[in-house]
């Protein structure tokens, strides 16, 4: 079962120790920063990333949700600053 896991803004985004289990679907979509990631996991703590790691550093380097496509299903949202 896939879940969202949100970025919690602490440690690198690409380590999945960075990430926990969200009960919500995001909200976010435009930013420079990780917001969530969308994995075929249901631990707490993601175990592994399973190839997301390059739309998450796609999504970094483009400052777009990953990946890009019309009708295609994107595994990482973005947000803007936390101030």
């Amino acid at each position: 079962m896939a879940n969202w896991y949100a970025y919690t803004g602490v440690g690198d985004p690409t380590l999945s120790t960075s990430y926990r289990l969200s009960s919500v679907k995001p909200s976010c979509n435009l930013g420079v920063q990780i917001c969530t990631i969308y994995l075929n996991q249901t631990d707490a703590i993601p175990s592994a990333f399973d190839g997301v790691t390059t739309y998450i550093a796609n999504a970094l380097a483009t400052q777009t949700s990953q990946p890009t496509g019309a009708g295609v299903k994107r595994f990482v949202y973005l947000r803007g600053p936390i101030s």
